[in-house]
């Protein structure tokens, strides 16, 4: 099951003014474009990713290097607050497409179409102020299963129906259709698209941005620190733990081949853990579907993948003959996370990495437990 099929749907066949013509999806976003490509769709990729490649593998991992130092920039110099000292009401935001958007009033009916945004807004408000959820933020997908199942209305495909449940905003990632954004806006919507991106200093900017948005200036505050001291953890628990040691060159591998390269969310979780992505240091980027003797020359100590279609994946790939000399399967050292920390585009992707971190260094790490998020 797919965040197309499921947080999507309902932008799928949504009538334009009541007319039955079908339209596009609002919004692709990482966690479920992957799904897809587990489902041997054509690979996606999220609205941080480069288009073309590094010229060179050195010149990839300089460019790395400088996300790195830039991804935990202070987030108020990045989030789209027109005016940071207007804490009143109305207050205006800039969007992902370089819009203002004027919120009237601090908004008590909130509806995203966004697995991270659903995350970041129950972390800030609660079930209580969401107008409807969709079903995957209520299935194994999703960090927010028991506060979604709080909220009573279900996110369906019908325009109609989602006026009908009149949302004061509705909360849209960077690759909505202008078309469609147009369409809400017509219909009396108020409608802020922020880009989801997969890097921590972006996860804070989001944090900052959305809590601004309704209203949650110190909630948002509080997330913010929860979750720089969650990466300020792990990060010291790291450098300790790999000290003297070689980091180990991971692959976050996928059915069909599919594999993660520099500008995704697997380059931010497996750098964290203190591991190296190999898919990066082989000079790919973005999601690519690669050979199963790419695969075998990539020659990673350490395998991940979650639980999607993970009996093919051990069948098909994993048990090839070709790979009983690959370092990770000789050793074995293949693991499964679960999807909800590897793949989504919110803060909650740090537990994929603290989960990854516990495997990378079992002797010192091996026995840590590291907690959910909680409120």
């Amino acid at each position: 099951m797919t965040e197309v099929m499921n947080v999507l749907d309902a932008w799928t066949r949504l009538p334009t003014g009541g007319r039955g013509r079908r339209r596009r999806p609002a919004v692709l976003i990482l966690p479920f474009l992957l799904i897809l490509i587990l489902a041997a769709c054509s690979p996606g990729s999220n609205t941080s990713s480069t288009s073309t490649p590094p010229s060179s593998t050195d010149a990839g991992r300089e460019e790395a290097a400088q996300e790195d130092a830039a991804q935990d920039a202070p987030a108020a110099k990045q989030a789209g607050i027109v005016d940071p000292d207007n804490h009143g009401w109305p207050r205006a935001v800039r969007d992902a497409f370089g819009e203002i958007v004027e919120i009237p009033a601090k908004p008590e009916r909130v509806l995203t179409l966004s697995l991270g945004l659903d995350e970041v807004v129950m972390a800030l408000t609660g079930p209580e102020r969401f107008a409807a959820i969709s079903d995957i933020a209520r299935s194994g997908y999703s960090n927010i299963v028991t506060q979604a199942e709080q909220v009573p209305a279900t996110v369906i495909n019908d325009l109609e129906y989602i006026l009908g449940l009149a949302p004061d905003i509705l909360l849209l990632d960077g690759m909505a259709q202008p078309e469609l954004v147009a369409q809400a806006r017509d219909a009396g919507l108020t409608v802020f698209i922020t880009d989801l991106h997969d890097t921590v200093g972006d996860h804070l900017a989001n944090i900052q941005l959305i809590a601004y948005i309704l209203g949650e200036e110190e909630a948002g505050a509080v997330l913010m620190e929860k979750v720089q001291q969650r990466v300020d953890a792990l990060a010291a628990l790291v450098e300790e733990a790999s000290a003297g040691q070689q980091k180990p060159r991971v692959v976050h591998l996928a059915p069909n081949l599919y594999v993660p390269g520099s500008a995704t969310t697997s380059e931010e979780f497996i750098t964290r853990a203190g591991g190296i992505n190999a898919v990066s240091e082989a000079g790919l980027v973005s999601w690519q579907q690669i050979s199963l003797e790419k695969l075998v020359e990539m020659a990673p100590e350490v395998i991940v993948h979650d639980e999607y279609d993970a009996d093919r994946l051990r069948s098909d790939i994993l048990e090839h003959p070709a790979m009983a000399d690959v370092p990770a399967v000789r050793d074995g050292r293949i693991y499964e996370i679960p999807s909800r920390y590897l793949t989504t585009l919110s803060f909650w992707n740090i537990r994929g990495a603290e989960e990854l971190a516990r495997h990378l260094w079992p002797e010192a790490l091996g026995s840590v437990i590291f907690e959910d998020f909680d409120w």
